[in-house]
């Protein structure tokens, strides 16, 4: 764990049982995985970084602000070919597991699909 403050790093990390890094480059040397909770667009630089360094990678929603950043980052995790997950907050909720169980285990006999988005309404996530 790397944080702004090394004290800071230093309490969290202690209290968990893990180690504390002076730089994020010192974190990459040591770790087979890079979780983050960070904004999107310091996370793509740093997920590029760690997906060079070979570094798996889990990923808040959105991968990044800019259309050219999410690219980049994505071009580079397939060129390193490192595990990749985007974390969509609600996928691992009780009610999604069993609603997604239920849909595994259903034999449709038809259907029907609406997509929805806010998108036309503009803003960072549209």
């Amino acid at each position: 764990m790397s944080a702004r403050r090394a004290q800071a790093a230093e309490e969290v990390a202690a209290a968990n049982g893990a180690a504390a890094y002076s730089s994020f480059a010192e974190t990459l040397d040591d770790c087979d995985a890079l979780s983050f909770a960070v904004p999107p667009e310091v996370q793509a630089q740093m997920a590029i970084s760690g997906a060079q360094a070979g570094k798996a990678l889990l990923l808040g929603k959105p991968i990044a602000l800019e259309l050219d950043h999410a690219v980049r980052l994505t071009d580079t995790v397939s060129e390193a070919g490192v595990p990749t997950q985007v974390v969509l907050t609600w996928r691992y909720t009780s009610a999604v597991r069993s609603f997604l169980e239920r849909v595994g285990n259903a034999e449709p006999i038809g259907g029907r699909g609406r997509f929805i988005s806010g998108g036309p309404l503009g803003g960072i996530f549209s």
